[in-house]
Parts: structure tokens; sequence; C-alpha cells
């Protein structure tokens, strides 16, 4: 079972699939993969960046969004934001949903302090949609979130370390039902 199967097996709502350094054909086949291996389980596939490829749900950073704006086949478009200002371009450019962060130290921004839960507050309070939290997130903090706004979080490099990915995001999950 590869880590991603693991991952969507072990309840996760979402897959975003977020390969920079590839190529668009490299991530086509990649993303084809990806697809066939999260087929049985409920967690939906998101497809990062590639904004000219024909995916139904795509996830973006604020210059790509606002380069491909009048994109309109995607069924869903989420946008990584780092600002409260960014969250109201985002949403007025039309995405769906939003992810925040860094909101805690995390070993993909070594050396940055985390942006933290007031940061969060700012960005959930500035905008009608969705705002999923990233960045440091563990059992230990997760409830925090809620009360900043969060409707949800994103993990990353603890889904991909993790030796049994299921169980941490089941640990999560048990961590969110105090929202």
């Amino acid at each position: 079972m590869t880590r991603v199967e693991r991952v969507a097996a072990g309840g996760a709502d979402r897959i975003i699939l977020r390969e920079k350094d590839l190529s668009a054909d490299e991530y086509r086949r990649l993303a084809e993969q990806v697809l066939d291996v999260c087929m049985p389980y409920p967690a939906e596939c998101i497809f990062h960046s590639f904004a000219e490829a024909d995916y139904p749900r795509v996830h973006l950073p604020l210059p790509v969004m606002r380069n491909n704006v009048r994109k309109k086949h995607w069924q869903t478009v989420g946008v990584s934001v780092h600002s409260a200002e960014e969250a109201c371009e985002a949403e007025a450019w039309g995405a769906d949903y939003l992810v925040a962060g860094h909101i805690f130290a995390t070993d993909c921004k070594q050396g940055l302090a985390g942006r933290g839960t007031d940061f969060l507050i700012e960005v959930c309070h500035a905008v009608r949609i969705p705002i999923h939290a990233i960045g440091g997130i563990s059992e230990k903090n997760v409830h925090l979130l809620s009360t900043a706004g969060a409707k949800g979080i994103c993990i990353m490099s603890s889904a991909m370390r993790e030796n049994d990915p299921e169980q941490l995001i089941k640990r999560l999950h048990e961590g969110m039902k105090m929202w």
C-alpha cells in the first residue's frame, strides 16, 4: 500500500497533490495514478498549481489564481494565502476555500516562526468562505484552530513522515470532534 493510499484509507477528506518540481506531463501521469489509488476511498483528489490542465478540482497559489481567474471549468478552487488581504483577494477572484498558514512552527518552513492563531482569526474574520489551517498542526494543537475560526486543517510533513498515517489522521479527527 502506497503512502497516498494509506492516507486515503486512513480517513483523509481530501488529498491535495502538490508536486511543484514536476513538469506538466509528469504531474499528469502522477495525477492519474493518484486518482486510481484514491478511487475506492472517499478522499477527494485536488490538484495543485497546474491551472492550465483540465482538472475539476484545483488548489492554486494566489499568483496562479490571478493569472487564471477566467477558468470556468473548475468545480472547486482553493487558494493558499498568507494574509487577510490575500484572503480577501482570493475570495473576490472566486475561490471556494482557502488554506492559511503557516500557523505553527513547521519543518517545511524551518527557521520561520508560525503566524499563530491571531493570524488565523484575522484571516477567518476577513472572508466568508471556509478557511483551512496549515503548518505544524498536531493532535496537541488542533483544538486551538476551531476557536480561531478554521473549518478544517491540512497536514503535509506529518502525513508523509508518520509511521502510521492512519492513526495520525484518526487522532486529528478526534481532536477536531471537539469543534
